[in-house]
């Protein structure tokens, strides 16, 4: 988003993490304010930003906390709110990698409902959909490749090039939302004040 020429804002509670995201603007040569701090509490004034948006974050929190984290977003947002988590659904990818891969910890015990969020606090959901871009042909699993084929789209050889990113995207913007928020890696929700 900032190499578009948005002015961009990060918080994060790890300065390791914050090292690494500061790192990565200056190597791309982006500018951005990258602040240490929480989603409880945003210090940004009401109405203050366009899109709010946080990944991975929310479902690590019980209901309570995710209510007080969402109010936050919705405070500082004049209006769009943009939420992904891990996809929970039964045929998820995300259930399926878990299985397998020591990368997934554990920790992420408190999916929120985005249709009760929504409810909660006013917000109209303008679509939910999904994410799953991190296959290409030689790290798919079966299930990942009967996945495409039913879309009879071809996944790329490799991975994570440029090239292969965008052929990645392109892939997935052939699959209905519907079919990525029950199925893909992450699902997500845009809402809006």
């Amino acid at each position: 988003m900032a190499k578009e020429g948005y002015r961009v804002y990060g918080i994060d509670n790890s300065l390791l993490s914050l090292k690494f995201a500061k790192k990565i603007f200056k190597d791309k040569n982006v500018k951005g304010q990258l602040i240490f701090g929480n989603g409880f509490k945003l210090p940004y004034p009401n109405n203050y930003f366009d899109l709010v948006f946080n990944i991975g974050v929310i479902e690590h929190f019980p209901w309570k906390k995710q209510e007080k984290f969402v109010k936050e977003m919705v405070r500082v947002s004049k209006r769009y709110i943009l939420i992904s988590v891990p996809n929970d659904s039964p045929n998820s990818f995300f259930n399926e990698y878990k299985k397998t891969s020591y990368f997934v910890e554990g920790g992420e015990d408190y999916i929120p409902n985005f249709k009760k969020l929504a409810k909660k606090f006013s917000l109209n959901i303008v679509f939910l959909s999904g994410s799953h871009i991190i296959v290409c042909e030689d790290e798919a699993t079966i299930k990942n490749k009967k996945f495409y084929k039913k879309f009879n789209l071809t996944l790329p050889k490799k991975t994570y090039s440029k090239t292969d990113l965008k052929s990645l995207v392109n892939i997935e913007k052939k699959i209905p939302d519907k079919i990525l928020y029950n199925m893909g890696f992450l699902k997500y929700f845009l809402a809006k004040k």
